[in-house]
């Protein structure tokens, strides 16, 4: 979300000894030759040397989250046809192996010019995954997969139809003697908006909910792949800690440590009493208009909470880089980026220590294949 998060994700890996995801999407960072994203304007091939020029102890996982056609806004702006947006994402992938990239989800779900069938998503995902691995063999690297699509849901993957795509790509990949998928995207009830998560997960946390969580991971297993959550911010801490008890193998969280940074540079700007810069950070981010996605229907907000909630869009615009050293020359005697950072670290601190209630997430995440 910043590079304050990068560098509180990278720290943390260290210290712990835990592996840590990076998960990058197309808007965030791409490659120079499709457009850079909004993550402090890095490209692709930078951001991958930054991560690996801070960590220590190697242990920070590099993955592309949302890779797939119009998921970079040029595709989007341009109104790509579906062989070039097709072709752009392929661009972006053999650059992400190139780099060293981890894993690399394909997500092929979004189409602009309206709904396409779950076949049409499955052709296109397996067009992806051939190209990536015929890649990968020729460059000689070692890449992982994430499949699954783009939407957030308040319910849950019906099984039924999780089961047959389990299938589809399980034969798939044994059929054309491609490596399996390390991670398999469930919807199990997860969806952000605002400052909340409004899904079933949120509003029913107890067992009954989570034994269908349960089967779906338990197919998941049965097939040799891994559950993964998507949208898993602002869950109340009594359903993350049942994650690693009922198989949930690893989990995505964002907008929630954008808007803890957000929050924290408010609260530092009020300590030191500058209301001044308060303004004009707000200002800058409502006016960036990023909120809007992340608004429930007739929405309540004040024009404050929609600015807190678009912060982690503008922390690499001129505006607000100007603004910051504005900052720093005036509290002098703290590191305002280390304080940020910091606050970030506690907040993805607290993910782990869920995540690890009787050590069983790293049972889990050991993979036998």
């Amino acid at each position: 979300m910043s590079t304050n998060t990068v560098n509180a994700a990278i720290e943390i890996a260290d210290e712990t000894d835990f592996p840590v995801m990076l998960i990058a999407s197309r808007r965030q960072v791409d490659c120079k030759q499709i457009k850079r994203g909004y993550v402090n304007n890095w490209s692709t091939e930078e951001f991958v040397k930054y991560v690996q020029s801070k960590s220590k102890k190697n242990n920070v996982i590099i993955a592309r989250d949302h890779g797939g056609p119009w998921q970079n806004t040029v595709e989007v702006m341009k109104k790509y046809n579906l062989k070039d947006a097709m072709k752009s994402a392929l661009d972006s992938f053999y650059i992400d192996i190139d780099s060293g990239f981890d894993i690399l989800h394909l997500d092929p779900s979004i189409n602009i010019y309206g709904q396409v069938s779950g076949d049409e998503i499955l052709d296109r995902l397996l067009e992806l995954y051939s190209a990536c691995e015929d890649y990968a063999f020729k460059t000689k690297k070692v890449i992982e997969y994430e499949i699954g699509t783009e939407e957030q849901m308040t319910y849950f993957n019906d099984k039924t139809e999780y089961v047959k795509l389990l299938n589809q790509v399980l034969n798939a990949c044994k059929s054309n003697k491609w490596k399996l998928p390390l991670f398999v995207v469930t919807q199990v009830g997860t969806k952000v908006i605002e400052m909340q998560n409004i899904g079933i997960l949120n509003q029913n946390n107890n067992e009954k909910v989570f034994s269908y969580v349960s089967e779906l991971a338990q197919e998941c297993l049965n097939h040799n792949f891994f559950m993964k959550v998507h949208n898993t911010d602002y869950l109340k801490h009594e359903a993350l800690r049942l994650f690693p008890k009922y198989k949930i193998s690893a989990a995505n969280v964002a907008p929630e440590f954008g808007v803890c940074e957000t929050k924290s540079l408010i609260n530092f700007l009020e300590k030191y009493n500058l209301p001044q810069f308060i303004n004009e950070f707000l200002n800058i981010s409502y006016n960036s208009n990023k909120w809007e996605k992340w608004l429930m229907p007739n929405s309540t907000l004040t024009n404050r909470d929609k600015a807190i909630i678009a912060g982690h869009y503008v922390f690499s615009t001129d505006e607000f880089l100007i603004l910051k050293d504005k900052i720093q020359k005036q509290i002098k005697n703290v590191n305002l980026d280390d304080y940020l950072k910091n606050k970030v670290k506690d907040c993805i601190l607290t993910y782990l220590k869920l995540f690890r209630v009787n050590n069983t997430l790293e049972e889990e995440l050991i993979c036998t294949r």
